[in-house]
């Protein structure tokens, strides 16, 4: 009797403690040893990310926010009033507008992080984030949010490479359509937290990146300002959870023996939280594509797309030129401008080389040849000489047919 009172409340021990959890059949069981050890991983990777990667700073430096306020808010050049707790605008007829934030001379280190939140943000809407350091020269410095990143944002402002030294100034430059109406809710820099790194992080993770012409080779899925990438993090929490697994058995080996199926099932959690970072940036770059591009014409879509500059210089162009008898040279030392260009020119006879200069050598052109010259270039039309240069070739005598901020055309005499 003694024996069996002893077994009994050493088993009522063992069921208040955790593994009592992880009892059940074999399925259930492989399950929650597998929720487990991501709990743990996840817990471990917040704890590394903010006692390991988190702003430098000692404890003197924390200082308190500078809170976006009515007394703190400034907006010129448009329409504006700070009601509600926010800072209410709306565009004249330039349609841009400047909000600063009154905050004196502060360390740039002391705060390691920068809230935006705009309500009703329009479409099309151009910001850019400006602030001025305290340097030899008193330097301004700027950096363009991408487009659909601007409802609620947290920044690391340790990512943007000019903030350093003593900040003076701090501000946004907005751009929109005259009319259109808004609020920015909040435009406050904080000092280093837990939270707001790990606010930082979550807004990295779940802010849209626009797609590039880049993205066809390669697609981060980060921006500038991003702090890590969701690769990394991904089997940073794998590596982790794998780690808490082993923890596990070694405290427990009989209730919890190696099982296969849980690395396997570790590998493929880790593997969908990634895939829904991927999934939801894809779905909001679908959303954007389809508010550009829904409902127009081809011609409106190529008007409408990230060639939008391209594609009007050309249709510039192609009235001037003389379609029957005339070559049309493609110039430029940005490949993917002159290719694009060159594609928008045809069915046109139209010469552009990937691995060639960027114009032929003079003995292979002639009177009545055209060259559109596409920014960026090494090649400039002086209007006093009336001719092309470029380096190391002798000058083309010219007559200048159109200039674009996308480049110009000339005709060869």
């Amino acid at each position: 009797m003694a024996i069996a009172a002893t077994q009994e409340r050493i088993c009522s021990k063992r069921h208040l403690t955790i593994f009592h959890l992880l009892a059940g059949n074999a399925p259930i069981r492989t399950l929650k040893i597998t929720g487990l050890s991501l709990l743990l991983g996840a817990v471990a990777l917040i704890v590394v990310l903010t006692q390991f990667f988190g702003p430098q700073h000692s404890p003197e430096q924390l200082r308190p926010a500078i809170l976006w306020t009515a007394d703190t808010a400034k907006v010129e050049g448009a329409k504006a009033s700070f009601q509600d707790g926010e800072m209410k605008i709306e565009f004249d007829n330039i349609g841009g507008a400047v909000a600063s934030l009154s905050m004196g001379t502060v360390a740039a280190q002391d705060y390691p992080y920068l809230h935006l939140q705009l309500v009703d943000p329009p479409k099309g809407l151009e910001l850019a984030i400006t602030w001025r350091t305290q340097e030899a020269e008193n330097s301004y410095h700027a950096y363009t949010l991408e487009a659909g990143a601007q409802k609620s944002l947290w920044i690391a402002t340790e990512e943007l490479s000019d903030w350093t030294g003593q900040v003076s100034e701090l501000g946004m430059f907005l751009h929109g359509k005259p009319g259109q109406k808004f609020s920015i809710r909040d435009f406050s820099l904080y000092p280093d937290s837990v939270s707001h790194q790990l606010a930082a992080i979550y807004s990295d993770l779940t802010g849209f990146i626009p797609w590039n012409r880049a993205a066809m080779n390669t697609y981060t899925g980060v921006s500038v300002l991003s702090s890590f990438y969701p690769l990394i993090l991904a089997v940073a929490l794998f590596v982790l959870s794998l780690l808490a697994y082993g923890v596990l058995r070694l405290i427990n080996r009989k209730r919890i023996p190696f099982n296969w199926s849980v690395v396997s099932l570790i590998f493929l959690a880790c593997w969908i939280c990634l895939d829904l970072v991927w999934q939801n940036r894809l779905l909001q770059q679908l959303a954007d594509t389809h508010r550009l591009f829904s409902g127009k014409s081809s011609q409106e879509k190529l008007a409408a797309g990230p060639d939008a500059a391209l594609v009007k210089f050309v249709s510039q162009m192609l009235p001037l030129v003389d379609a029957d008898n005339s070559r049309i040279f493609v110039t430029s030392s940005d490949q993917y401008s002159g290719m694009r260009t060159a594609y928008y020119l045809f069915p046109h006879n139209v010469f552009w080389s990937l691995h060639a200069p960027e114009l032929p050598t003079n003995k292979f052109l002639r009177k009545g040849d055209y060259v559109a010259v596409v920014n960026p270039s090494d090649f400039k039309f002086n209007s006093d000489y009336k001719a092309l240069f470029g380096p190391g070739r002798a000058r083309l005598s010219a007559q200048l047919i159109l200039s674009d901020p996308a480049g110009f055309l000339v005709r060869l005499d």
